[in-house]
């Protein structure tokens, strides 16, 4: 089941890459919804990065004195965990693979960052490059993290969010 997502997620960049590529063939630009500009999909303004740490299936992400805590999934607990403390799994996990083909596609993470909470729901945005083409996917802040760190990638937060949303823990 994990590779069956993994292997759709890919396709799906795959294809929004193709979509990018025909909208600048007929003159127009793509640009993901709430973005002006390609600029502002890889600006970092009122962005702070992140430490990331996991306990069982809590996922804590920490700037400064202020931290969130977020349960997850066994698999993206794991995987998190794998990447920070630079374990290999015995088998590619669902990451691995997605990392694999990103690479075999030449595809670039760009940034990673957490960008919104509403209604108890944290969402996150991953900008990929592919040559001179900019994808920006909305995603879950977990797999962001699992992502984004397989590539030595900072993962950002709004830090509006984790101020107004985090424990204070100093």
């Amino acid at each position: 089941m994990k590779r069956v997502l993994a292997i759709c997620l890919i396709a799906l960049v795959m294809l929004t890459l193709t979509y990018i590529s025909l909208r600048e063939t007929l003159g127009g630009m793509f640009l993901a919804e709430g973005y002006k500009d390609i600029d502002s999909r890889l600006s970092l303004n009122g962005y702070v990065p992140i430490k990331v740490e996991v306990n069982g299936n809590t996922v804590r992400i920490k700037y400064g004195c202020y931290a969130i805590d977020k349960n997850v999934l066994d698999g993206q607990a794991l995987s998190i965990y794998h990447v920070i403390n630079n374990i290999t799994y015995f088998r590619p996990l669902t990451h691995d693979l997605i990392k694999d083909m990103l690479d075999l596609f030449e595809i670039k993470v760009k940034v990673a960052k957490i960008v919104d909470y509403r209604d108890g729901v944290y969402y996150a945005r991953l900008v990929l490059e592919r040559g001179n083409k900019i994808v920006d996917l909305d995603a879950r802040p977990s797999d962001v993290i699992a992502i984004a760190l397989r590539y030595n990638k900072s993962v950002y937060i709004k830090e509006s969010i984790i101020k107004e949303n985090g424990m204070y823990i100093c």
